[in-house]
């Protein structure tokens, strides 16, 4: 059957390369750069009658490797060489390069906007600094693939295989990676944002250190042992993921969704967990339930006491006449927190913030604010018989009628607080205190 005369490819195009070889550039019928190997495909199909040039791409792949696959790979390869002979990126743009195996292939710098690349396999490959923006590589393997700094904004990575690759500082913006196994990854400080979306992915195991997934769609998702620490979370969709023993010590997770999650045994040392959503469903152990009942100002009495709330961040927290006894505030943020009338008696407070909290009539003996910060804290009528306030912060506190027998004071700032000679004399030790704006310390 003959050709359609309005269906007819153009003729391959010469170039000259900067090392003075001839090369041949090829276009499809829309004017669009495309492979040699994808040109003589296309022009089989048009010369056997069938003309269909949306052939599914399991097809291309298969006629790549049954026909061109040899022929593509040595187009490629000859490109590279002649772009890194000249010093310049090497342009694939709205390429198709789908199922064709690109393993161990330097292709850092390249342009690939657009590409096809479904199945393509990039196993060990080298895309560092590439840019991928809008590319489909869908059920494409990219195991072990660095990828660092790399653009995939806009991307399609559904289904796509990126075991154990490297992903630091890469650009993942509305990045559509849905049951994506990205497990044992590295995705230090990649960005994200809120159409990106990884739904059911497996991202155990993978390295989040810094990273920026605010927003981002992680429903559903396996992230077992995930390492997330100082990563922002965000009003990001955690609902029904697997974050057992995930390390998420300092992560944002403010109004993120974590309704049917499954924390157990996470480690939430100064995480921030206000406004985030939970529900019955959602599996914590006992001081991660107490870290969020603290941090949406809900009652976190345990039994007994001996809660945990190391390095939280509570500011604003209500704790108003609560029974807090025994806990651990240890380096928690409780600026500003209401805590009139709480029995914090034996409390851990040490390095914790308590700068302009309402502390007045609290019951504080034997708890050990060493090193706290307590500047403008109103500790009217406080009881701190007993207390350790050795290297406390207290300028400008009111501790107007608070009882500081047998207190410790060493080395306390004291300046502003305007303490009388009997609760001066009532203290165990005021060694290296200092009284007075001149830095006068008493002796």
């Amino acid at each position: 059957m003959s050709e359609d005369p309005n269906s007819k490819l153009p003729p391959p195009q010469p170039i000259r390369l900067a090392n003075g070889n001839i090369h041949f550039v090829y276009r499809d019928l829309a004017g669009r750069f495309i492979s040699e190997a994808r040109y003589h495909e296309m022009k089989m199909l048009l010369t056997s009658g069938r003309g269909d040039l949306s052939t599914p791409h399991k097809l291309r792949a298969r006629l790549h490797r049954h026909l061109d696959e040899s022929t593509a790979l040595q187009d490629l390869k000859r490109d590279l060489a002649a772009h890194r002979k000249a010093h310049k990126r090497l342009l694939l743009n709205d390429a198709d390069l789908s199922g064709l195996p690109l393993t161990h292939l330097d292709l850092h710098d390249a342009d690939l906007i657009n590409a096809k690349l479904m199945e393509t396999d990039f196993t060990d490959a080298n895309l560092r600094n590439s840019n991928l923006r809008g590319a489909d590589l869908t059920q494409a393997i990219l195991r072990r693939a660095d990828l660092t700094k790399s653009d995939l904004s806009s991307a399609e990575l559904r289904f796509a295989d990126l075991r154990e690759a490297k992903l630091k500082d890469a650009q993942l913006i509305g990045t559509q990676a849905d049951r994506a196994n990205f497990s044992r990854s590295d995705l230090r400080s990649i960005s994200m944002s809120d159409k990106t979306s990884l739904r059911d992915a497996n991202l155990s195991e993978t390295l989040f250190t810094h990273a920026q997934l605010s927003g981002v769609d992680l429903s559903g998702a396996q992230m077992k042992a995930a390492d997330l620490r100082w990563a922002k979370l965000q009003k990001a969709n955690l609902s029904q993921a697997k974050l057992m023993d995930a390390r998420l010590d300092g992560v944002d997770l403010s109004g993120a969704d974590l309704r049917g999650a499954n924390l157990k045994g996470a480690q939430l040392r100064e995480t921030n967990l206000h406004n985030t959503q939970i529900d019955n469903d959602t599996t914590l152990d006992a001081d991660a339930r107490r870290m969020w009942n603290a941090a949406n100002l809900q009652n976190p009495k345990a039994s007994g006491g001996r809660g945990s709330f190391k390095g939280a961040i509570l500011h604003g927290a209500q704790f108003a006449g609560f029974d807090l006894r025994r806990s651990d505030f240890t380096r928690a943020d409780l600026a500003q927190a209401n805590l009139h009338g709480a029995q914090l008696q034996e409390v851990s407070l040490i390095e914790a913030n308590l700068e302009s909290a309402d502390l007045h009539n609290a019951q504080l003996e034997r708890a050990n604010l060493s090193s706290a910060y307590l500047g403008d804290a109103n500790l009217k009528n406080a009881n701190l018989r007993d207390a350790n306030l050795t290297n406390a912060d207290l300028r400008n506190a009111k501790l107007q009628s608070a009882d500081l027998t047998n207190a410790n004071l060493s080395r306390a700032n004291l300046i502003g607080t305007h303490l009388t000679p009997e609760q001066l004399h009532a203290v165990k030790s005021l060694s290296g205190a200092v009284m007075s704006a001149d830095g006068t310390r008493h002796k």
